[in-house]
């Protein structure tokens, strides 16, 4: 008996089929299923796809279906674990001192332009102060891994 006729009939028996056997020698197969549905299939199909068919009309009479095989020629995907992309605490608190940094260096922007505009030398002596303090939050960004424009 055949690879492919021994996997029909057991197949069949997953759906409640009987293999009755065959009329004659190489001639159809038959097959009852427990409601009393007869079922006749070649044994000696001339396309590739009879016995697909004929799987699919047991599965037709007995109302159930046969799990799948993955040689269907259809794309099947691993199932993978999918990634964790929630902040934890430290990454939420660095975010934090992230934002208040650069809000706080758009504001020396902003003062840094504001002084510019009406050159003395207390402005001057205030513009100095800005450009530390700008400096000091630049490294102190640049030690959480984030660049910003200069001040000017």
């Amino acid at each position: 008996m055949a690879d492919d006729l021994r996997k029909l009939i057991a197949d069949g028996e997953k759906l409640g089929f009987t293999y009755m056997g065959q009329k004659v020698h190489g001639g159809h197969l038959i097959f009852m299923h427990e409601n009393g549905k007869r079922l006749t299939a070649s044994s000696t199909p001339s396309s590739f796809s009879s016995w697909k068919q004929t799987r699919k009309d047991m599965e037709r009479i007995s109302g159930r279906l046969l799990p799948r095989d993955n040689k269907s020629g259809k794309r099947t995907f691993v199932k993978v674990q999918r990634m964790d992309l929630r902040r934890s605490g430290l990454e939420v608190q660095n975010a934090e001192i992230v934002d208040r940094l650069v809000d706080r260096a758009d504001v020396i922007r902003g003062e840094f332009r504001h002084l510019a505009l009406s050159p003395n030398n207390r402005n001057a002596q205030r513009a100095r102060d800005l450009l530390e303090e700008f400096t000091e939050i630049k490294e102190e960004l640049t030690a959480h891994h984030r660049i910003i424009s200069p001040i000017f």
